[in-house]
This record gives structure tokens, C-alpha cells and sequence, in this order.
């Protein structure tokens, strides 16, 4: 089962959700991996939610925002139930506390998906999970227009990441990362605030 669970992990990052599906599928629901088959799954309905959101088909449809609503609710209902499995708090919970955020985030729920960030900066602040629900979080405050906690953030992101050489974490790549802070810095500097710019 521990190649299954590797080969539904290459296919979902290959993008051919129908065979990563079949493999997912010979994880039994009492096996050891159960859980992390729950938060694969959980990948595919995040992945058809965001697939959906930005197709260009439909998009005056009230009843595609509904569809996409409803497969992040599922993807957070499938979530829980991983971190239920996951009696010894292992990286399931880790990556499905994370997880639940991006849904919120996906569904434009910015106060819930703030809390979630927090939480999972809070519960696993040495894992590479806290550093991008940082990343994230500073987004959502700059886009509130919490300055301030914005910028203080950013640095703390800026910090955590250390240098380009050593980056390395599976959530966020380096070039995303680059490109967040980039944003964050002409934004600041397009409104004038030009202390808060520097501080990026």
C-alpha cells in the first residue's frame, strides 16, 4: 500500500486525477495509511475546487460557485476525519490542519481561514506547514489592510525562509515565495508607504 500511496502522490502531481483516484482506491479504509489516503483525497477535491473556480466555462453561473463551495466542504469533512485517524498526531494532521486553512481560503472565508492559518502556525510552528500558513496569513492581513500585522508577517517570513540556497519546502516554492514578497512590496510602495516597503 505504501506504493500506492506514492504513485497516487506522482500522479496528483502529474495531474491525472482519474488514475491517481484508482490508486487511492487500493488503500483499504482499515490500513495503517488510511489517513493519509483521507488527505489525498482531500488533494483531488482541492485541486477539482480550484480547477473549476478558474474555468472560464460557465462563470456567470450562480450554480458553479455552489459546486465549488461544496467540494471544499467536502474536502474539510474528509480532512477531519483524517485527523481523527491519526491517533499519534503524526504528519496526517499536520498536513491536514494546513489543508482546512487553503479550503477556507478557497471558499474566500478570510476570517476562518486566518484562525486555521494560526492554528496550524501554533500547533507546528518548527514544520514547513507553519512557515506557508505565514505566508498565507500575511496575505489575507494585507489584503484586509492590517498593515501592519501584515508587514510584521512578511518579515517573519522572511526570516523563517533563511537563504535561497537552503529553501526548501513543499507548499510554497521558492519562486512563489519570491514572487508573494515581490507583491507585497509594490503593492506598498504603489500606496506610498514607503517604511513598509523597506521593511520587505
Amino acid at each position: 500500500e505504501d506504493a500506492w500511496l506514492q504513485r497516487s502522490q506522482i500522479l496528483l502531481r502529474l495531474g491525472d486525477i482519474a488514475e491517481c483516484r484508482k490508486a487511492l482506491a487500493k488503500i483499504a479504509d482499515n490500513s495503517r495509511l488510511s489517513g493519509d489516503a483521507l488527505v489525498m483525497k482531500s488533494r483531488l477535491l482541492i485541486r477539482e475546487a480550484q480547477e473549476l473556480k478558474n474555468s472560464e466555462a460557465n462563470a456567470d453561473d450562480p450554480a458553479r460557485e455552489e459546486m465549488v463551495g461544496a467540494k471544499y466542504l467536502q474536502a474539510i469533512e474528509t480532512l477531519r476525519l483524517a485527523q481523527d485517524r491519526d491517533r499519534f498526531q503524526r504528519q496526517v494532521s499536520r498536513h491536514a490542519t494546513y489543508l482546512i486553512a487553503m479550503c477556507y481560503l478557497g471558499m474566500e472565508d478570510y476570517r476562518a481561514a486566518e484562525d486555521q492559518f494560526r492554528r496550524t502556525q501554533k500547533d507546528y510552528f518548527d514544520r514547513p506547514e507553519a512557515f506557508a500558513a505565514m505566508l498565507h496569513e500575511a496575505d489575507i492581513l494585507r489584503r484586509q489592510g492590517d498593515d501592519e500585522r501584515a508587514v510584521d508577517a512578511y518579515q517573519a517570513a522572511l526570516n523563517s525562509a533563511g537563504e535561497p540556497a537552503n529553501y526548501s519546502n513543499p507548499w510554497i516554492s521558492l519562486d512563489d515565495f519570491h514572487r508573494r514578497i515581490l507583491a507585497a512590496f509594490n503593492y506598498y510602495l504603489v500606496q506610498n508607504h514607503f517604511d513598509k516597503s523597506f521593511r520587505l
